[in-house]
């Protein structure tokens, strides 16, 4: 299996009522871009376990997840 480590970039579906970007940036130092008719979110996923715990998040928020993919690092994630 592939290496998860990495900054992920979470397409999803709408755009975020601040109640959701709230919980969102307090689960992991998440990154939320307004890009309408989306929301993007960027995080670190140290490895498989939190990569997947960040899709059970969205899952459990009702956020419906368009596409994720790794992206490099940008400035302010960590």
């Amino acid at each position: 299996m592939a290496a998860a480590e990495g900054t992920y970039e979470f397409r999803v579906n709408g755009e975020l009522s601040e109640r959701i970007c709230g919980i969102v940036a307090d689960f992991s130092e998440m990154r939320i871009v307004a890009a309408p008719p989306e929301t993007l979110i960027y995080s670190r996923a140290p490895d498989v376990l939190h990569l997947r715990a960040i899709l059970r998040l969205c899952e459990q928020l009702g956020l419906r997840v368009l596409s994720v993919q790794r992206v490099p690092d940008p400035r302010g994630v960590r």
